[in-house]
């Protein structure tokens, strides 16, 4: 047995149940049109107000594209909070807090 990587000129053959979902053209244009700074890498979703952005997992790593503009779309309710924006009031309905995400250390 060796690992694949270690052998040379080895090109694995693609797995076929790895496939990248398709985008749905509607949803990423009307995303790109509100112009909200999207950042993508780590493994969370979340809108962070203190540098005032919008960080989703890369595309790529959702399994479907469905869920994948649902989170984003949740991430922009959040964006819409500030007072530049919406000056919406997060946390009151039903009592409930609301979850945004604030960095350790930092004055939200």
């Amino acid at each position: 047995m060796f690992n694949a990587a270690h052998v040379d000129g080895y090109m694995p053959k693609a797995d076929a149940d790895a496939t990248m979902p398709e985008r749905i053209a509607h949803a990423y244009a009307f995303f790109q049109a509100i112009h909200a700074d999207l950042r993508h890498g780590g493994n969370q979703a979340y809108y962070s107000p203190v540098s005032d952005n919008i960080q989703m997992p890369p595309f790529a790593a959702s399994a479907e594209s469905v869920p994948y503009y649902s989170t984003l779309a949740h991430e922009h309710r959040h964006w819409t909070a500030p007072a530049s924006r919406c000056d919406r009031e997060l946390g009151k309905r039903f009592g409930a807090n609301e979850r945004v995400f604030t960095p350790v250390g930092a004055v939200a």
